[in-house]
């Protein structure tokens, strides 16, 4: 936890200080992990649509399956670039951007 004092007075006439919690782990296994576990669960999806090709078209949904496959890919592909070149989130006047 993070304490910040700040100009605000509370009613005793003392300084008010907030308090800020994160969640942080020093390895970088838990990135890793999560990683590979969306990949396992891509890979899975990846067989459900080809199974599913060649099913009575009432129940075809292989379309649907390779359009969620495609965008979680991406979302993947995208959080590991980030991981793997380093850079850091950087709030500035727009809003955030990844700095190198």
């Amino acid at each position: 936890a993070e304490a910040v004092l700040t100009d605000a007075v509370n009613d005793g006439g003392g300084g008010k200080v907030q308090t800020f919690h994160f969640c942080a782990s020093s390895t970088k296994y838990w990135h890793i992990a999560s990683m590979a576990y969306l990949i396992v669960l891509l890979l899975t999806a990846t067989v459900l649509a080809t199974q599913s090709r060649n099913v009575d078209a009432g129940f075809k949904e292989s379309k649907y399956l390779a359009a969620m496959i495609y965008s979680h890919f991406l979302f993947v592909l995208l959080r590991s670039l980030m991981f793997f070149f380093g850079g850091k989130v950087v709030k500035n006047n727009w809003g955030v951007a990844v700095a190198g």
